[in-house]
């Protein structure tokens, strides 16, 4: 009787995961997309702006590591740069750039990001949208889109978590 109950509680479970694994694809060949990346701080420096206390205009380089939480082989393990500017700390503060990822085989897909730093929000988190751009190799003619939040763990180390809909060539 034991033995019955653990196959059901099994079979119970292999269903689930079967069904939020094919619940991942959207129509016309679209898929969600969930990343999570570690990101150091490579660079930056800050230009001050004299019209306020604290106004800076801002560039840097952020650098690390992105790991598919979906599943697949979309960005899976694929090196993660991010290439920053930002206006803080003069009223609307805001941040835009690009996010480059280069897989193993060295194709790279890069991605268009814009959206307010973790100083604009209440609890400390950067978030915004990004727009994938282009795509080399396997993913050239790539589409897609979705929203990140970006944590800081230390001054220079930081989550990003990245989820969004991908339409792969």
């Amino acid at each position: 009787m034991n033995s019955y109950l653990h196959h059901i509680a099994i079979s119970f479970l292999a269903l689930i995961v079967f069904a939020g694994q094919s619940a991942q694809s959207l129509a016309g060949g679209k898929e969600k997309f969930t990343g999570r990346a570690v990101l150091t701080d490579v660079s930056s420096a800050k230009i001050e702006v004299p019209d306020n206390p604290g106004h800076g205009l801002y560039q840097g380089v952020m650098d690390g590591v992105i790991f598919n939480e979906t599943g697949g082989s979309f960005l899976a393990n694929a090196r993660y740069q991010v290439f920053w500017m930002g206006d803080i700390g003069g009223g609307a503060a805001k941040v835009e750039g690009y996010k480059v990822f280069t897989m193993p085989d060295d194709v790279k897909v890069v991605a268009k990001f814009e959206g307010k730093p973790g100083t604009g929000s209440s609890d400390g988190k950067g978030r915004g949208t990004w727009t994938l751009t282009s795509g080399t190799g396997k993913y050239q003619g790539l589409k897609g889109g979705g929203t990140y939040t970006l944590t800081f763990i230390t001054d220079s180390l930081a989550w990003d978590v990245l989820e969004g809909v991908v339409e792969l060539p």
